[in-house]
């Protein structure tokens, strides 16, 4: 029997120094957002941005198609700001930069954090435990043990459905936006150990809640979509209360349906509104 279970422990280990290099193999890509946080630690930067698609730079007749971050930076003379945005990144894969960024030699002094309230919903198809495994534990283990995690699920992991079809547009952004929303949701729970690890760290957590096209989804979704988007953002509020932590509503902050490209991503003076606002909490809550 000894020797079975000697046999059997030989034959983990084995495997476990194969998948290494498997892992490297099979799953090393370059990681161009970790690249912006060391680049921006590296450098200059003393803020971090993190953002989905909706940060991304501008869209149609826009003449300053500038990102989000990139406006705000030339409000804040003084400060730096980096972005690290992806399509479809979301509270959970945030936490994993921000512990990330806390393990640095040299820390930012804030870390900027949208919640795209569509993220929270049912229809929401993105993770990125691949990702968070990699600032977790770095490219070595984080590559060679995430496959094996992932196919026998060694450890939970978000799988979010594929959105249906819709047979019109009001039916999407009722499916999308108005859904009953718990302040024990998973991400919001993440964002809850942001805002811990924050605190820890020395870090100045700036939370906020994306602009959402509102006007238009009343239109289309019927009148109790503003309320609706407004009972969501206070969700997101009581659980930056519950740490002691405003978290700032912009839900509504950019009510003209004609400074949207579409649900959250926004037009050039939509962009610079959001930049604006964000420029005076930044200067707020860094102030000496």
């Amino acid at each position: 029997m000894r020797r079975l279970a000697l046999r059997v422990l030989s034959l983990a280990v084995l495997v476990a120094l194969l998948q290494v290099p498997i892992g490297m193999l099979l799953d090393r890509a370059p990681f161009p957002e970790r690249d912006a946080v060391d680049e921006g630690l590296r450098g200059t930067a003393d803020i971090l941005y993190f953002g989905d698609s909706v940060l991304a730079s501008g869209y149609g007749s826009d003449l300053d198609r500038r990102s989000i971050a990139a406006m705000l930076n030339e409000q804040l003379p003084g400060h730096s700001v980096t972005l690290v945005q992806y399509a479809g990144y979301e509270l959970e894969i945030y936490r994993a930069f921000v512990e990330y960024a806390s393990r640095q030699p040299r820390r930012p002094r804030a870390v900027i954090v949208p919640i795209n309230l569509r993220s929270l919903g049912p229809g929401w198809p993105f993770s990125f435990p691949l990702d968070q495994a990699r600032l977790t534990w770095g490219d070595v283990i984080g590559l060679g043990y995430h496959r094996p995690r992932s196919t026998f699920r060694w450890t939970p992991l978000t799988r979010r459905p594929v959105p249906p079809s819709f047979p019109n547009e009001a039916d999407r952004w009722t499916y999308h936006y108005v859904f009953p929303l718990a302040e024990e949701h998973p991400r919001l729970r993440a964002l809850k150990d942001l805002i811990g690890t924050c605190r820890k760290s020395g870090i100045v957590p700036i939370v906020y809640v994306t602009p959402i096209n509102v006007a238009k989804g009343a239109r289309l979704a019927g009148s109790d979509f503003a309320a609706q988007v407004a009972r969501e953002a206070a969700v997101c509020r009581a659980v930056g209360a519950s740490v002691n932590e405003e978290v700032l509503d912009l839900s509504a902050f950019v009510p003209e349906e004609a400074d949207f490209e579409a649900v959250e991503h926004l037009l050039e003076r939509g962009r610079r509104k959001v930049a604006g606002e964000l420029a005076r909490v930044v200067r707020k809550k860094l102030s000496p």
